[in-house]
C-alpha cells in the first residue's frame, strides 16, 4: 500500500497570503503618511482691549453682576465659524476656540466693563452676588466673522438696579469690526473689538441713565 504524504504548507496558500500582507503594509504606510502631512491645529482667544480709556465710575464701590452670556446653539462648539453667506456657514477644521467661546466671551465682556466703569464685575455663576448694584444680562443673536476678517455682533441685554424702583433698561446693540492682517487671527481681534463696543454701549447707558443717580 502507497502512504499518502499530506504537506505541510499549501502553495496556493502562500501565494495567497503574500498579496494580502502587501495589501496591509500598504494601507499601514497611507495611514502613518495621512498623519504626517495633517495640519496642526491652531488656537484662538478674544481678549479685553487694554487701550480702551476709562469713564467715569458708576460708583466709588459699585459691584455689577454678569450672568454667563448666552450665544446661538450653532456657535457652541470649539471650532471657528466664518459666515459665507445668509444661510451658509462655514466649520473651519484646524482653527478652534481655546477654550469655550461663552466662557471667553463672558471674561473678556466682564473685564471691558472694569476699565469702562471702574467698578467691580462679577461673573462666576456661582458667585454669591447678594450686595450688587447692577445685575446684567446678555443674549448674543448673532457674533460671526466673514471670510474677509471682519465680524458683526448682535446681542440683546438688559440692565437691572437692584433697589426699590427696580428699574430696568433693555437695548439691542450691533457692532461690525474688521481687524488687521488677514485670518482667522484678524477674525479674533475684530470679534474683540465688537466686546468692546458692546461694554462700551452698556456703560454709556448705565452712565445716562437714573442706574448712577444714586451713586
Amino acid at each position: 500500500m502507497k502512504k499518502m504524504t499530506i504537506p505541510f504548507s499549501s502553495p496556493s496558500w502562500t501565494v495567497g497570503r503574500r498579496p494580502l500582507l502587501t495589501g496591509l503594509v500598504l494601507i499601514l504606510l497611507l495611514s502613518v503618511g495621512a498623519c504626517a502631512s495633517t495640519p496642526p491645529s491652531r488656537f484662538f482667544m478674544l481678549s479685553p482691549t487694554q487701550d480702551s480709556p476709562p469713564s467715569t465710575a458708576l460708583s466709588e464701590n459699585g459691584l455689577i453682576r454678569l450672568e454667563p452670556v448666552r450665544l446661538p446653539e450653532y456657535l457652541n462648539r470649539p471650532h471657528i465659524i466664518t459666515r459665507l453667506g445668509p444661510n451658509r456657514l462655514h466649520l473651519a477644521e484646524f482653527d478652534k476656540w481655546a477654550e469655550p467661546l461663552d466662557v471667553n466671551v463672558t471674561r473678556v465682556l466682564a473685564r471691558n466693563l472694569e476699565t469702562r466703569l471702574k467698578a467691580g464685575v462679577i461673573f462666576s455663576p456661582h458667585s454669591a452676588a447678594d450686595h450688587t448694584n447692577v445685575r446684567i444680562q446678555v443674549q448674543v443673536l448673532r457674533f460671526d466673522c466673514g471670510p474677509d476678517g471682519s465680524s458683526t455682533l448682535v446681542a440683546r441685554w438688559v440692565a437691572s438696579m437692584d433697589d426699590d424702583r427696580q428699574t430696568t433698561i433693555t437695548r439691542e446693540t450691533s457692532s461690525t469690526r474688521t481687524g488687521t492682517g488677514t485670518g482667522y487671527e484678524a477674525a479674533a481681534q475684530a470679534m474683540s473689538l465688537n466686546l468692546d463696543d458692546l461694554a462700551a454701549d452698556i456703560a454709556q447707558t448705565l452712565k445716562s441713565s437714573q442706574f448712577g443717580d444714586d451713586h
